[in-house]
């Protein structure tokens, strides 16, 4: 959050995205300001925190914040209570995106989850443990198919309220008692 960047941009009505043809420009219809999604960031790479921020501030969403660690994810979540945490499976510090996930989702069952990594899809399957992000987008990706997964998550009529039973670290299970 103290990066220097104001996150709090405007809603804009026009996406410039890269395809693999070039630019395009998809048009998007004006949103009602109750409609716009509060998006967190969780990501280590400051570059690529850098990018999504400002990808979804182009699409008109709100970005709150951007931490790297998530022990600084659960304090924006806890603060500003946004309607989707877009974030990486290795963060600074103690915890991973799966643990982060699974307190968020203890505290803050409206808080979606969209879990963006490079690991292979099979290797996350394998330490998930009852923990269920929303959405797993691979890296790379395009930045119009982050947006466009931020909408279907957002707009999805039921909230995902699978909560996690088993922790991955007795640690996260200590801090929630």
């Amino acid at each position: 959050m103290g990066n220097g960047y104001n996150f709090s941009r405007k809603p804009q009505g026009t996406v410039h995205s890269m395809a693999p043809g070039g630019f395009r420009r998809v048009e998007r219809k004006a949103m009602k300001v109750s409609s716009v999604p509060r998006i967190a960031i969780a990501e280590a790479d400051r570059a690529l925190a850098f990018m999504m921020a400002e990808t979804f501030s182009a699409a008109g969403f709100h970005v709150i914040g951007c931490v790297r660690s998530a022990e600084d994810a659960i304090e924006l979540v806890q603060s500003q209570r946004p309607d989707i945490l877009v974030l990486e499976f290795d963060l600074e510090g103690e915890s991973n995106g799966l643990e982060l996930i699974a307190e968020i989702k203890l505290r803050h069952l409206a808080t979606r989850s969209i879990l963006v990594t490079g690991w292979d899809i099979n290797d996350i399957a394998a330490r998930i443990e009852g923990v269920h992000p929303d959405r797993i987008v691979r890296k790379p990706f395009m930045p119009q198919k982050l947006v466009e997964v931020i909408e279907h998550v957002h707009h999805r009529a039921q909230p995902n309220l699978r909560m996690a039973i088993n922790f991955p670290s007795p640690r996260l299970a200590m801090q929630m008692n």
